[in-house]
């Protein structure tokens, strides 16, 4: 993927939607080195929400039982990589361009918690959430997937600690609302 690092930004979202439609989706090439190039390109890419619409689509295949081409370990590598590089631009941003970095940041850790998801590390993706601008929408959804009880007993109750511990009356109300409807 080095040589992919010199490509200029602006012909990534063709290149990616050559490799997406001519690659992927016309000769329906399986290759997890063509899809991990996708995946490379759809990550360094502007186009954010298109990454999690992507991610989105694959966690679907894979929830049900369909095979997914790209190598999740380095899809989140990728990931991590690109919310450090974001992290350190945040640093020495102008003010006008802060609040671009850290949409972008964000949608880095959302990514990522899908990724967790993907590779059925819950913890992960939940404690992710939960510092994630407590992205409880998220944290909710992957509290929910594991099939042990105990497992999800304990995510929710990580969820009820830090609802009751941002001290915001309608928060406490809606983890007490969460416990009485036996999430618990």
């Amino acid at each position: 993927m080095s040589a992919l690092r010199s490509v200029p930004r602006e012909y990534i979202p063709k290149a990616n939607q050559y490799v997406m439609e001519k690659c992927i989706k016309s000769k329906r090439l399986t290759e997890k080195s063509v899809h991990n190039m996708a995946f490379y390109l759809y990550a360094e890419s502007e186009n954010e929400p298109a990454l999690i619409s992507y991610l989105e689509g694959e966690e679907a295949k894979k929830e049900n039982n369909q095979p997914i081409f790209f190598e999740v370990d380095y899809a989140l590598n990728l990931c991590k990589q690109k919310e450090d590089r974001l992290s350190k631009e945040l640093e020495t941003a102008s003010v006008a361009n802060k609040k671009s970095i850290t949409a972008k940041l964000n949608y880095m850790k959302q990514a990522q918690i899908i990724l967790y998801g993907i590779l059925s590390l819950y913890n992960k993706a939940v404690k992710l959430a939960l510092s994630c601008k407590k992205n409880f929408e998220l944290a909710y959804r992957y509290a929910n997937k594991p099939e042990d009880a105990k497992t999800k007993k304990k995510l929710w109750l990580r969820i009820a600690k830090v609802l009751f511990d941002n001290c915001i009356t309608s928060t406490r109300q809606h983890a007490k609302e969460i416990i009485n409807h036996g999430r618990l």
